[in-house]
């Protein structure tokens, strides 16, 4: 949290009207070569707007 509250800043200064609308978290149990490994994180997604609110909202995706 504390790099995404970095990052916020840092477009915040440069781009007042813009806010973080969502962070999307998604694990995979499988590498990229297709071999099955301990459910870990693949990757974030932060998705900012300046057309929607600042909501921070926070999902989370896991293989199903």
């Amino acid at each position: 949290m504390g790099d995404m509250s970095r990052l916020y800043q840092h477009v915040q200064a440069w781009r007042p009207n813009t806010g973080l609308r969502l962070v999307h978290y998604s694990y995979a149990n499988v590498t990229g070569g297709g071999q099955e490994t301990e459910l870990r994180l693949k990757y974030v997604e932060l998705w900012f707007s300046s057309q929607l609110e600042d909501a921070w909202e926070v999902r989370t995706s896991k293989p199903g």
